[in-house]
């Protein structure tokens, strides 16, 4: 099989050589270069060239797709230390090069992360413009940070700094401001009514204590 020479092009059009990579291995792995490839005159070498993802996260994901080969193991891409944008952005080059096997690691680590941390402003933006805005097919994602960090907002788990700059980063994108406000809402309500039950059950507590001194 020839060579596949994979390149990123830029939001301005400009490309960039990943790397030159065998081409059986990287049409194993990726059914977005088998496709490309099947639609191309024959070559000595493809250029197939991808828009979306980082070139760094392009990289990342071929590189791990190689050392799978040359430890003759099966693909199981792992995000490890990387945080939620360099996360999002590798998750991203696996859906823009569909790669195969399917990576259910990749999402299930996000989403771990994305329920037990408060993003940052520019980490909510893009866990939006991966998520939301531009690929829906992992809308859970986008779903669970929006709830974690609503809940985080109504219980006063962050500072009116982080609220502040959360707000207003927010505004920039109203698909994403109006998800929040909506959920920022429901949880309001949830406490509201949380808290009148309480009081209830505290107040028969209390009468179910007192008839029991007498």
């Amino acid at each position: 099989m020839s060579s596949v020479q994979i390149l990123h092009r830029n939001d301005n059009g400009e490309e960039t050589v990943v790397r030159v990579v065998d081409g059986d291995l990287i049409k194993a792995h990726s059914k977005t270069v088998r496709d490309m490839i099947a639609r191309s005159e024959p070559a000595l070498i493809y250029r197939i060239s991808l828009i979306g993802p980082t070139f760094d996260s392009l990289s990342f994901v071929i590189e791990e797709i190689v050392k799978a080969d040359e430890k003759k193991l099966l693909l199981s891409i792992k995000l490890g230390p990387h945080g939620i944008i360099q996360s999002c952005g590798i998750h991203r080059a696996i859906k823009c090069m569909q790669i195969e096997p399917e990576q259910l690691l990749v999402p299930k680590h996000l989403n771990g992360n994305l329920a037990n941390r408060q993003v940052t402003a520019e980490e909510m933006l893009m866990v939006h413009e991966a998520y939301c805005s531009i690929d829906n097919s992992h809308l859970k994602l986008f779903n669970v940070m929006v709830t974690t960090t609503a809940w985080n907002f109504v219980n006063d788990k962050m500072t009116d700094g982080q609220k502040k700059q959360l707000k207003q980063a927010a505004l920039t994108q109203p698909s994403l401001d109006a998800a929040l406000a909506v959920k920022i809402r429901e949880l309001k309500e949830v406490k509201r009514i949380s808290k009148i039950i309480a009081e209830k059950r505290a107040a028969r507590e209390a009468k179910r204590a007192a008839r029991e001194q007498w």
